[in-house]
């Protein structure tokens, strides 16, 4: 095989464009020390080799086309999400990599539109030749192998689902699938702006979506693109819980029932004709591009937050791997989102098996006799000040005097 036909696609956390060249900067660091009153050249410097430095990529990017704007914007995306993120380099293989200060845009409207956008990316680990993720950190691992499962089931959804030659009648079966779906997307992103302030951004992309719906099902790819940008959209204001939160796994969880479950109630379509066939491998695409998109959301976010309890976090643990687990035995994902996702499924339980670890157990304590809440946290933890932890923990009738018949849930510090 040669270099040419090793080419692969460029693309950085699955937002796919293209290059003409792509710089590159590594090598081992040196320091040279001079040497005072040395006549002789050989003795006049001292080089320290201090070991590898680092691996960066110069990138231009082009994007062009009618819809280059579209995919301006899901590239800027990418770019400015934190922490770690798969960079395709069209020679170079797959590489973990993180974005160094910002990037640079240009735009014209000449040759049908396009743009060039800029960037150094910083080498912060590999992949091995299945293009799974090789790092020390399970949080960035998790992460990582949550970024390199969308690109692929993009793909997947753009094989798999046709809207072409479909009567009205069957297209709008389709439509009536992707509405659900942004239904059961709007339900959650209320309950998590309720519990986080989020704002309505997403919102904006879901109405949008439902507007474009129609113009989206003969653009399958797109179509797919711009539902997992907004799944993603909708869990992002959990990463406002980095720190410690009570309930933050919960509403992940809660979040991602609701997303998860959009098609619970629907009937197996009977195959009694083509255009019934093709109506039901339609709508099994639809729902595996969201179960996937969700999944991965969830692992890359649950990683990320801060949980208060072992329990919390090996109940975020459980779930994902749960819905993978879901997801392999009935979804049928293509093979390359299969091995992906048991990537996932096990750098998941690897980085939230480690969290947990390092977290206090929660137990229930019930008071001897009416006490404050503040009085409560003193005896359990030498601090009256996490009265306020106990009250939200398990929102008692009275805060002021808890009840000797109050199972109470506290951490066992």
């Amino acid at each position: 095989m040669s270099w040419f036909e090793r080419l692969q696609q460029a693309s950085f956390r699955g937002v796919e464009f293209s290059v003409e060249e792509i710089g590159s900067r590594g090598g081992r660091r040196k320091q040279k020390v001079a040497i005072p009153d040395q006549d002789a050249e050989e003795k006049a410097v001292r080089v320290h080799n201090l070991g590898m430095g680092e691996r960066t990529f110069s990138v231009t990017a082009f994007l062009a086309g009618d819809d280059y704007d579209l995919d301006l914007q899901r590239l800027e995306n990418a770019l400015d999400e934190p922490g770690p993120g798969l960079l395709v380099h069209p020679y170079r293989g797959t590489r973990l990599v993180e974005i160094e200060d910002g990037y640079d845009v240009t735009e014209s409207r000449s040759s049908g539109g396009y743009a060039a956008i800029t960037f150094v990316a910083v080498v912060v680990g590999a992949t091995d030749q299945g293009g799974l993720v090789v790092t020390s950190d399970p949080v960035s691992s998790a992460g990582a192998a949550a970024d390199v499962v969308a690109a692929p089931a993009v793909d997947d959804f753009a094989n798999d689902f046709s809207v072409d030659g479909l009567p009205a009648a069957f297209r709008e079966s389709s439509e009536g699938a992707f509405a659900d779906v942004m239904e059961a997307i709007e339900t959650a992103r209320s309950q998590l702006g309720a519990a986080l302030d989020a704002s309505d951004e997403i919102g904006g992309q879901v109405r949008k979506f439902n507007a474009d719906l129609s113009t989206l099902l003969d653009q399958p790819a797109e179509c797919a693109g711009q539902l997992v940008a907004i799944v993603r959209g909708v869990l992002d204001p959990l990463l406002q819980t980095r720190d410690t939160v009570i309930g933050a796994g919960s509403e992940l969880l809660r979040a991602v029932d609701v997303i998860w479950s959009f098609a619970d109630a629907y009937i197996d379509i009977p195959s009694t004709s083509t255009n019934r066939s093709v109506e039901a491998q339609n709508r099994s695409a639809v729902v595996r591009s969201v179960h996937v998109a969700v999944v991965a959301e969830a692992a890359r976010v649950g990683t990320s937050i801060g949980y208060d309890s072992r329990q919390s976090a090996l109940a975020v643990r459980d779930d994902i791997v749960r819905r993978i687990d879901l997801i392999a035995d009935h979804d049928d994902p293509g093979d390359k989102v299969f091995v992906m996702l048991d990537e996932l499924r096990a750098q998941v339980h690897d980085a939230l098996s480690v969290a947990a670890a390092a977290l206090p157990e929660l137990g229930t304590y019930t008071p001897r006799f009416e006490m404050p809440a503040l009085l409560l946290a003193h005896l359990l933890y030498g601090d009256a000040r996490r009265g306020d932890e106990i009250v939200a923990r398990n929102n008692p009738e009275n805060p002021g005097l808890l009840s000797t018949s109050d199972d109470l849930e506290v951490l066992r510090s």
